[in-house]
């Protein structure tokens, strides 16, 4: 497969132009067109093709592209020339064409299975004397995929044990904070109940109801308040005096 690639690439046309397709938004598309019918126009970039409906394009323009001169490139190779296949893997990913890059290197591969530039190049490691791959030689060493990134197990755990931690406290701040958002509510409900039992108060002492005073304070006329109710309050009576006994009879006096 890797063989039949590299002999693709080698035997393709040189195609020393590229297009680019310039959009009615003023988007610029680069690539080569492949293809243009009365609908699309199917143009080839790096990683594969793309069609483009005509009713979007402004205007075609031709210039020189990077995947044009990988391709002029690749069909100057000689055969079996597996450094030319590894150099030029490298020059295109400076160009930013990395699935041709990974072509290039597996061309190289192909020809050449130890070559050392093509296996860097595809991030692979040499471990005992044997090139493997990026993943291949972490698992090889014990690492393993965490988040992206190869870590050893510890690492990993101690990793999750600190995740853990966090959401506790998260959880922990979050059922503080709804416990106080409840105090808060039930402070303010009190309040505007008070507010609301103040204000019926006074409208009654504006009718001649009860008076405010006398329904905050729960004191009646003693709490200072500048209403006094007239209440009418018993007569003293004075009592009557009381007659003493009479003093007892005298003896009679001896002569």
């Amino acid at each position: 497969m890797r063989r039949g690639v590299a002999l693709l690439l080698m035997l393709a046309p040189i195609v020393a132009h590229a297009d680019v397709v310039v959009l009615k938004g003023g988007r610029r598309v680069s690539g080569v067109v492949a293809e243009k019918t009365s609908r699309a126009v199917v143009l080839e970039v790096g990683p594969g093709r793309m069609a483009i409906p005509l009713a979007q394009v402004e205007r075609i323009e031709t210039g020189q592209s990077a995947l044009a001169e990988y391709r002029a490139r690749a069909a100057r190779l000689a055969a079996g020339d597996a450094n030319g296949w590894a150099e030029l893997g490298q020059w295109a990913r400076i160009a930013e064409l990395l699935t041709q890059s990974r072509e290039a290197f597996e061309s190289a591969l192909a020809i050449d299975p130890m070559n050392a530039s093509a296996h860097a190049g595809l991030g692979h490691v040499l471990a005992g004397g044997a090139w493997l791959s990026e993943a291949d030689a972490y698992r090889a060493r014990g690492y393993v995929r965490f988040d992206g990134r190869w870590v050893t197990p510890s690492e990993r755990e101690d990793e999750l044990q600190e995740r853990a931690e966090h959401a506790r406290d998260a959880a922990a701040r979050r059922s503080a904070e709804a416990r106080a958002r409840e105090a808060e509510a039930r402070a303010e409900a009190a309040e505007a109940a008070a507010r609301r039992a103040a204000e019926e108060a006074r409208a009654n002492a504006d009718r001649g109801g009860i008076p405010y005073g006398w329904v905050a304070g729960g004191c009646g006329w003693n709490c200072g308040s500048p209403w006094r109710p007239h209440v009418t309050r018993p007569r003293a009576v004075t009592p009557a005096p009381v007659a003493e006994p009479p003093a007892p009879p005298r003896p009679p006096l001896e002569h």
